[in-house]
């Protein structure tokens, strides 16, 4: 059941992703227009364990805890936007025993896979473009720049120049291009993994994990209040790479963790209900038969 919702939760993002390409949004940065490559789908399940204290003072105001919510199993799901540049991948874990820290074996997982992925699906070379005559008429007879959606080549101007945009992973054309916007057309830094209530519960069962490795490491959130995180990041090293003088430096990637119950205020229960059963194409991957769930 768990991989069920799971499933439906990342094809109702889809979905709705889909749902808005016929509205017409305006983004100012053209850094922050371009879709992530890479989406993780998340959840936790946990077990309960009384907690036994001593009777409070009842003329005093108290909380009182009488049982504690311990991690059990996760499930993820890492999803491409190209399914030729990357299938997929669905992790599952459930603990062997009490002893088992399995919020800390997540994200430890979790940055395992983000690596394998930096390692096998590095850019591709641009001199090997996938450039066809139906991309070249296209190209030519461009009358706009299809990034900011604005007239006006000039050709040998630095900015307003026309030149041919590719994808970097895939290495196909996506269409002309003002220079400058060419340029500041990158793909984004991190990797958004989604939970659904995250603020108010799967939160609490990993944050703390993030500093044990690095107990010096500065946690990046937007906050409801002091306990309650509407999204929150860490930074992971994938590689090092040697610069121009000789000097050796790490790339460093973002994993940012949202609630995507603060842009949907709905239960999962209620959100697959707005699917069609054609629409769970990553479902029925390892689900032929949801119905039977």
């Amino acid at each position: 059941m768990k991989i069920f919702l799971l499933f439906y939760m990342c094809h109702f993002v889809m979905g709705l992703t889909h749902c808005y390409k016929t509205t017409v949004f305006y983004i100012y940065h053209l850094s922050y227009s371009m879709i992530v490559p890479f989406m993780v789908y998340a959840d936790f399940e946990t077990v309960t364990k009384p907690v036994h204290t001593c009777q409070p003072n009842p003329e005093q105001s108290y909380i009182k805890q009488y049982q504690k919510h311990i991690p059990s199993s996760f499930c993820y799901y890492i999803k491409c936007f190209d399914d030729t540049v990357y299938k997929g991948k669905l992790v599952t874990y459930t603990a062997k025993g009490e002893d088992d820290d399995v919020a800390q074996i997540f994200l430890e997982k979790l940055e395992e896979d983000l690596r394998d992925i930096w390692h096998i699906k590095k850019y591709k070379d641009p001199a090997d473009v996938i450039f066809t005559e139906e991309d070249k008429r296209n190209y030519d007879k461009a009358p706009k720049c299809h990034i900011c959606n604005k007239d006006g080549f000039v050709e040998g101007d630095e900015k307003k120049n026309k030149v041919r945009d590719h994808c970097h992973l895939t290495n196909r054309f996506r269409g002309a291009a003002h220079a400058e916007c060419n340029r500041n057309y990158r793909i984004p830094k991190f990797i958004p993994v989604i939970y659904h209530n995250l603020l108010n519960y799967d939160a609490h069962l990993f944050i703390k994990k993030i500093f044990i490795k690095n107990p010096k490491e500065r946690l990046q959130c937007i906050h409801n209040n002091e306990e309650k995180y509407i999204s929150f990041s860490k930074k992971i090293v994938l590689c090092h790479i040697t610069d121009e003088k000789g000097k050796r430096k790490p790339v460093e990637r973002e994993i940012r963790f949202i609630d995507s119950y603060r842009f949907i205020w709905l239960s999962l229960d209620a959100l697959i209900k707005n699917l069609d059963p054609e629409q769970c194409k990553n479902l029925k991957k390892f689900l032929p038969r949801p119905k039977e769930v």
